[in-house]
Formats: structure tokens, sequence, C-alpha cells
């Protein structure tokens, strides 16, 4: 017999119709950082899919894709979240 996969709670994922940096939108500042030539050019192709895409311009595709991208790898970083929490702590203290 076989088994049955346990049944997923909750509403199904809709389905993908637009670039997923255009989910949310934030307070902007402008900073300028140095990046290697290879990351640079991947970037530009996908602002340049995404602008087309999602009827937005470059500039705003390019602040939605580095802000997005930094913030989900960032996120991931267990070393610097206790950083932040050890931070945290000392405010309160």
């Amino acid at each position: 017999m076989a088994e049955c996969e346990p049944k997923k709670v909750g509403r199904p994922r809709a389905e993908q119709t637009l670039p997923l940096i255009l989910a949310q939108n934030r307070p902007k500042v402008v900073r300028e950082y140095t990046l290697e030539a290879p990351i640079a050019q991947l970037i530009e192709d996908y602002v340049s899919w995404a602008a087309g895409t999602g009827g937005i311009s470059s500039d705003e595709a390019r602040m939605l894709l580095i802000g997005r991208s930094v913030d989900a790898f960032i996120r991931k970083d267990v070393l610097f979240k206790h950083h932040i929490q050890d931070q945290k702590g000392a405010k309160q203290s």
C-alpha cells in the first residue's frame, strides 16, 4: 500500500505572473556600490527583463531586485542574526 503524503494546510500559492521583485514597495535611499563585472551584467540582464515584463522603469526594477536580493541573503545569515540580537540586548540593558 502506498503511503499518503501529509495534506498541506492553507491556501495554495498563486501562480507567479510578474517578476518577484514587484511584490512590495519600501522607502528608498541612494547608495553607490562597486560590483564584479559578471554580477553587474547579470543584474542589468534581469533588470531589463523585469522592467519590460512588469511595465516599470529600469531604475525601479534595479532598486527592487537589489533590495530584495540583499534582504533574502542577509536573512539566511545566522551569525548576523545573533549579532543583531546581541545589539538589541545591549541597548535594552
